[in-house]
């Protein structure tokens, strides 16, 4: 089986007694998934990628900036904005800068607060949206 771009946008994909999606509301998916997005940001900061990972061009916080943007597709698809601040060449290597995009978009999702209709609406919540 391939898996590994599929995992990449929900590590929990195998997990034992996991959920599937088409039973879970949207705001249950975005909360799972930053969930897994926090997560990850504290494993790279305590275990950091090694560095020259990917060779001796890009640096090996890339790994960390792909991975975020394989994990947070449909939502950063949505704010476009902070896609753009999480893929500025700039700061795409410090980790601070790529938690303080993941808590703007969590801020901006949780204005939605529990109105299903307004989950619902969003083009994030359609399950197609997956990038993979």
């Amino acid at each position: 089986i391939m898996s590994s771009e599929g995992l990449l946008e929900n590590p929990g994909i195998f997990l034992h007694g996991a959920q599937d999606d088409g039973d879970m509301t949207p705001r249950d998916i975005f909360d799972r998934q930053m969930k897994y997005v926090r997560d990850y940001l504290h494993y790279a900061t305590l275990y950091p990628p090694l560095p020259g990972s990917l060779g001796k061009k890009g640096g090996s916080f890339n790994v960390v900036r792909g991975h975020l943007f394989k994990m947070l597709y449909r939502y950063l698809e949505e704010h476009p904005d902070l896609r753009n601040e999480l893929g500025d060449s700039k700061m795409r290597r410090i980790l601070d800068v790529q938690e303080s995009v993941v808590d703007e978009l969590q801020k901006r999702y949780d204005e939605l607060g529990d109105d299903e209709e307004k989950w619902r609406s969003l083009k994030s919540s359609d399950l197609k949206s997956s990038w993979y």
